[in-house]
């Protein structure tokens, strides 16, 4: 009970710290009706180190939490107390989510498990696997689970979840939502200026890949060519290598591929585990059979030869890495890409983004994502101070874009302009400081949308 209370406590101060370091933006409303769009600006004059295209003054930018405040829910957040408390909130929201918006997390769970022996060691793995784990990844309570992303639960569950996230982010969609958020973060890319190049071979490795949700759909999305065309031409990436350091994604991952191809399944399925039919979250198909490739390596140290391919893509991974990591896997990033236009895409969580700037300023909703979420605090600190600046200071041509009303997209191209300055341009944010896109995310207490009759 005491604990109990010394939790609140640090909740309540640290809520009182926040009110203290919030940074007024040029306009903190979120916004509904606004279409979606990208501006079109005019680069700005030369800067000292980069040529930057800015629509806005400002940035919506907020002021890391620090103080005592924040100090004691740093340590409330590593009670036994607060594991029991959030945790669960944070997991059971996911799965009501889901149920909420016709996804069935219970059938697909049971369907996944059934093909699964959670008795045998996962894929390349052997008795030196976990000594090469860095220990950020090793020790990390990632995602409501105790082993984080080491263990045969958490690689289940992962693409379930994710289709829950996808609903809570555009609950119109229901079901179908994470659909419209992957689509979001593939418009962002393009109009960032994401291209493949216009011939055959072209090699795409994902960074952080989980299951090989995210490399499965890379290798069937067409994107425009590098070559210019009155009419532009669209093509697919010819192959993708997904990495990531969990054994128990990629075995999950491999073996959702090997059962594969099968459709995505539906809320009027009948199918039960007694069949053969697959019921899952997301289609597989013979194109995603043929070019994904998975394997178990750290995104920070590939392995992969320099200059070697065309793309790298980094989804949703930069906010589960220490600020040092990040850095190392743009890095990598940077080596292996071929030269003269090898591109970065990148997609991620914006706390400069008034929705997510707002709910890190009140500790009480912003403590149960960052229960689930160790290095988020860091990751979002961070961002203006170490990762952007890190970014441009490797890359020739770095573009960013809103991808939804939360998140970005950013594509980063190597050796473009001849070692010229850096040409950095930022879409986000319109001319009066609002986000350039409608926020649609359903707010914390909500499973599913509600309309009006």
């Amino acid at each position: 009970m005491i604990l109990r209370r010394f939790c609140l406590l640090a909740l309540a101060l640290c809520y009182a710290s926040s009110v203290s370091s919030f940074v007024t933006p040029s306009s903190s409303a979120i916004l509904i009706n606004r279409p979606r769009q990208l501006l079109q600006a005019t680069p700005t004059a030369n800067q000292d180190d980069a040529t930057t295209a800015t629509p806005s003054t400002s940035t919506g930018d907020y002021a890391p939490r620090t103080g005592v405040g924040q100090a004691l829910l740093n340590f409330a957040l590593a009670t036994p107390l607060w594991k029991y408390l959030l945790v669960p909130q944070a997991r059971n929201t996911m799965i009501k989510t889901a149920h909420a918006n016709g996804i069935d997390w219970t059938r697909a769970k049971e369907w996944i498990q059934s093909q699964i022996d959670i008795q045998e060691t996962p894929l390349h793995y052997d008795a030196t696997t976990e000594l090469k784990i860095p220990r950020y990844y090793r020790d990390g309570v990632f995602h409501a689970y105790d082993k984080g992303n080491l263990c045969w639960e958490a690689a289940m569950e992962q693409e379930i979840a994710s289709a829950a996230v996808g609903a809570r982010n555009f609950p119109s969609g229901r079901q179908d939502g994470e659909t419209l958020f992957r689509r979001g973060f593939t418009n962002g890319l393009i109009q960032a200026g994401a291209t493949v190049p216009a011939r055959e071979n072209v090699v795409a490795v994902d960074m952080g890949c989980g299951t090989g949700l995210s490399s499965r759909l890379l290798a069937i999305t067409p994107f425009p060519t590098q070559q210019q065309t009155q009419t532009q031409q669209r093509q697919t990436i010819d192959k993708v290598i997904g990495i990531d350091l969990s054994p128990y994604y990629i075995s999950v991952g491999q073996t959702l591929l090997d059962l594969g191809p099968f459709p995505k399944m539906t809320t009027d399925d009948t199918t039960t585990t007694t069949t053969t039919k697959p019921t899952w979250v997301n289609p597989i198909d013979n194109d995603m059979k043929r070019k994904v490739q998975l394997q178990v390596a750290d995104a920070a140290d590939t392995g992969i030869p320099s200059d070697s391919v065309d793309i790298v893509q980094i989804l949703f991974v930069l906010h589960e890495l220490p600020l040092d990591v990040a850095v190392q896997m743009m890095t990598e990033a940077h080596r292996i890409l071929k030269p003269n236009g090898g591109q970065l895409w990148m997609g991620e969580m914006d706390f400069s983004a008034p929705a997510y700037a707002a709910q890190r300023n009140n500790p009480l909703l912003f403590s149960l994502l960052r229960a689930t979420e160790p290095h988020l605090d860091e990751y979002a600190d961070g961002f203006a101070t170490t990762i952007q600046p890190a970014l441009h200071g490797l890359f020739d041509k770095v573009v960013w874009t809103a991808a939804t009303g939360r998140h970005y997209t950013v594509v980063a191209t190597k050796n473009t302009n001849n070692n010229q300055k850096a040409v950095i341009e930022d879409y986000r944010f319109l001319p009066n400081g609002d986000y350039a896109i409608a926020d649609t995310h359903l707010q914390l207490w909500e499973s599913e949308t509600t309309t009006e009759e």
